[in-house]
């Protein structure tokens, strides 16, 4: 073996061997937008997603697709996230009036969390719940009314 092979295997090895018992860090959460009075997935909606505990800064956009789906890839520092619909009515109940709190930043869902588990969030709008497999968020939320759109 010549030298200069040596000592490019020896700075090499170190990291080969870390890349190789490093996880990614960088996982996929899918999130199913649904319709909270009847189950029917939402399609070609906007949805807002902010990293962290609080609606704060530019949110990252995901659109859903025919089956109400989308994603967003977290990082290995991210911890949590919260969501919002565009142009939709959020199923979700209303903070205390006295919590201070909107109804985005009352509901933080932790990563770890839906990548383990799944979490499916509560529907106000109607009877419909789903069951999420891990790596799902399920969000309930339901169109709004010609009125409700004039307000925004």
């Amino acid at each position: 073996m010549k030298p200069g092979n040596a000592i490019v295997g020896v700075l090499l090895c170190p990291l080969i061997a870390s890349s190789l018992l490093t996880p990614s860090h960088a996982q996929k959460i899918s999130i199913t937008l649904l319709d909270g009075r009847n189950g029917h997935p939402m399609k070609n909606e906007t949805i807002d997603v902010w990293m962290g505990k609080r609606a704060e800064g530019t949110p990252l956009q995901v659109k859903t697709d025919e089956r109400g789906k989308a994603e967003f890839t977290v990082g290995g520092k991210d911890e949590a996230f919260v969501v919002a619909g565009e142009w939709v009515i959020d199923c979700r109940p209303l903070p205390p009036r006295n919590s201070g709190k909107s109804l985005v930043d009352s509901n933080v869902y932790y990563i770890k969390d839906v990548l383990n588990a799944g979490f499916f969030t509560q529907n106000t709008c109607g009877r419909v719940t789903r069951n999420a497999e891990p790596g799902e968020f399920i969000f309930f939320v339901r169109p709004a009314h010609w009125w409700e759109k004039m307000r925004e």
